[in-house]
């Protein structure tokens, strides 16, 4: 198990799946920039529910794939958002372009897209 990922499962997923697992991979990855724009957006419109929702699904997304950090730092604007807590909301959000960076990277390199 890598900082970011959860290489163990990753690799046991790749192999049951095969290219199927990959496909999931790389849509999931192709994803991310849009779901950070969501957030932000949500966040910008003080949309508490709607920020606390999409934090939730990409909290459950990265954990399906393994992105175990990722899946980190979206439980944390989870909560920020739920407790409608405006500076944690904004911290994690900020936390989060580069991690989606560094997962992506991360899921290219082992082989996973």
């Amino acid at each position: 198990m890598s900082a970011l990922l959860d290489t163990t499962n990753l690799d046991a997923m790749l192999a049951m799946l095969g290219e199927d697992f990959r496909a999931i991979v790389r849509q999931y990855a192709a994803q991310l920039d849009s779901e950070l724009r969501s957030m932000e957006h949500a966040r910008q419109r003080q949309d508490w529910t709607l920020l606390r929702r999409l934090a939730h699904t990409l909290k459950g997304s990265s954990g399906n794939v393994g992105a175990t950090a990722l899946a980190g730092q979206a439980a944390q604007l989870e909560r920020a958002a739920q407790q409608a807590d405006a500076q944690a909301a904004d911290a994690a959000l900020a936390a989060l372009a580069p991690l989606i960076s560094a997962t992506r990277s991360a899921l290219d390199a082992g082989g996973y897209t």
